[in-house]
């Protein structure tokens, strides 16, 4: 079944006293019938309701704990407000995009239109192609296999897009003592992690008011480590140079080979250091690729600037078992949290180091300039 109401997905049933995820959680509620969900619960509508509804009922049929549902809760009202979204079709593909050729552009936005012909909660402009509650992208395999009309009846199936999110929840480990946002984070890979974590209170409270049950989890932040020594100058500002007696060897905007270069490069024989340029927050590390950059890679959230642009930081080339820090993790300006790589698209040793403004990444060149900080 592709599409279906949410009454099939809802049980009636009683809490277990069967320990789950570690002992560390509440174990499952199952709820109660659809039929007695409330019109409203705080400022969430009966449409919001209907779908955290939905994804409470699944993760009690997996046997998952309410923490669970509340992780998928918080990751539906960050990606569409808890709402099953369809896509106008209106986002620009910018350019230099490495995310997708302007003709698979074309093919995987006409398929998300497809989502404007099947009942939905509303219909937004769209970010790139995604579709539904959890906002997944049909090019990205989130819908499945099948035709396009039914890949996107499955990302406009609230019962279908939960299903897939906590399946892949569960493979992460640790999940049940990581924090929330970063549970979601690993999940979905969103340029903006942080911004889950400003509706877990939410999510909360949801899931307590759809169970009776309060949600126990606990998140831990992670060691932050200890800094170490670092040769270069911290500028008053708080920014350091990523990397020190290095050579620049390619900047932003450089054309290559039909895609255009979004980072400076900096060459330094393999296992130099590379330092965190401010003080920050990780919130992506791994040896894959992301957003069209190669392995391994680290990302610094710097938190809102005072125009109140969030600025981020993103480290790239390195080999597995070269970085040195974990998502969650605190780092200070002048960390070590690398080392010089030459992994993935690399014609040798060397840091490729990127600025993002608003989740873009701007020239690091003069924005470090204006730091304090000149590089290489």
């Amino acid at each position: 079944m592709l599409v279906g109401g949410v009454a099939a997905f809802l049980m009636l049933g009683s809490p277990s006293d069967t320990d789950v995820a570690g002992g560390s959680c509440e174990a499952p509620v199952v709820l109660i019938d659809g039929a007695e969900l409330p019109e409203s619960i705080g400022s969430f509508s009966a449409v919001q309701v209907r779908n955290a509804a939905v994804i409470v009922s699944l993760a009690a049929e997996r046997d998952l704990p309410p923490s669970a549902a509340a992780i998928g809760i918080m990751t539906a009202i960050t990606e569409s407000g808890l709402r099953n979204l369809a896509n106008e079709g209106k986002f620009v593909r910018p350019a230099n995009s490495r995310v997708m050729s302007a003709a698979e552009w074309d093919r995987w936005r006409a398929v998300a239109m497809l989502s404007l012909n099947y009942p939905n909660d509303g219909a937004a402009p769209g970010d790139w192609d995604s579709v539904g509650l959890f906002q997944g992208r049909p090019q990205a395999g989130w819908g499945g296999q099948g035709t396009d009309e039914e890949i996107v009846q499955n990302l406009l199936n609230p019962a279908y897009t939960t299903g897939r999110f906590l399946d892949e929840l569960v493979t992460v480990e640790g999940w049940e003592t990581m924090p929330a946002w970063k549970a979601a984070q690993t999940v979905q890979v969103s340029k903006f992690p942080m911004a889950y974590d400003a509706h877990w209170e939410d999510a909360q409270q949801l899931t307590q008011a759809l169970t009776g049950t309060e949600v126990t989890f606990e998140g831990c932040t992670g060691d932050p480590g200890a800094a170490s020594t670092y040769p270069g100058l911290v500028a008053d500002s708080g920014w350091a140079a990523p990397i020190t007696g290095a050579r620049f060897t390619g900047g932003f905007g450089d054309v290559r080979n039909g895609y255009t270069h979004m980072g400076s490069d900096f060459a330094a024989p393999l296992g130099t250091p590379i330092y965190a340029a401010a003080d920050g927050l990780v919130t992506h590390t791994s040896c894959k690729g992301f957003q069209g950059r190669s392995p391994c890679n680290v990302m610094i959230d710097h938190g809102t600037d005072a125009d109140g642009a969030r600025i981020q930081t993103l480290y790239v080339h390195m080999y597995p078992g070269q970085t040195h820090v974990d998502i969650g993790q605190t780092v200070t300006a002048g960390q070590h949290i690398a080392d010089v790589g030459n992994n993935g698209r690399s014609t040798g040793p060397h840091l490729h180091y990127e600025v993002w403004v608003n989740g873009q990444a701007v020239n690091a060149l003069p924005y470090m300039r204006s730091q304090g900080i000149t590089l290489p």
